[in-house]
Formats: structure tokens, sequence, C-alpha cells
């Protein structure tokens, strides 16, 4: 993922969660006066995406790779179907 990369923004539906692995992505919160601040960094520990299994389809958050690298990725529907089956997900 290169520098910069958007991969989510602010009150968009969510199609993947990613789970850095070389990457560094940065969860900003967009203010009222259209300026961001970084309330979050998500490394090889993490992942950007969790709001999709915990109550919403979107985030309040716009994540942006911060630190160019690589990511896993999987798209949203498997997470939750996963997540309400009560599988390995929720283990």
């Amino acid at each position: 993922m290169p520098l910069g990369f958007v991969l989510s923004e602010s009150g968009i539906k969510m199609s993947h969660l990613y789970f850095p692995t070389t990457a560094i992505l940065s969860l900003l919160y967009n203010l009222e006066n259209g300026s961001s601040a970084e309330i979050a960094v998500v490394g090889n520990d993490g992942c950007a995406g969790v709001s999709l299994f915990m109550g919403g389809n979107s985030t309040l958050t716009t994540a942006v790779v911060q630190s160019a690298g690589k990511s896993y990725r999987i798209k949203a529907n498997v997470v939750t179907e996963e997540f309400n089956k009560g599988g390995a997900v929720m283990r």
C-alpha cells in the first residue's frame, strides 16, 4: 500500500478490514471546521475496520496509509458473517 492511500472514509460503507503487516495506518477524525485529528495508529498488532462487526457498516474515522508497506485485507461481509455465527472470531 502506498503512502497516503485512503483505505476508508468517514461515514462511507467499508468494504474490507485491513490487517497491516509492514504498513502503518492512521485513523483520522474529521472535525466540523474541516481539519482532522489523528486519534489512532494501527500497526502489525491491530486492524482497521473493527466497527464493521461491532454494529456498524461505516466508521467515524478515515483510514490512511501513514507508512507504505503491506497489509492483509478481508471482505467485510465475510467477517460479519463469521462474527454473527459466533465462530472463531468470538473466541
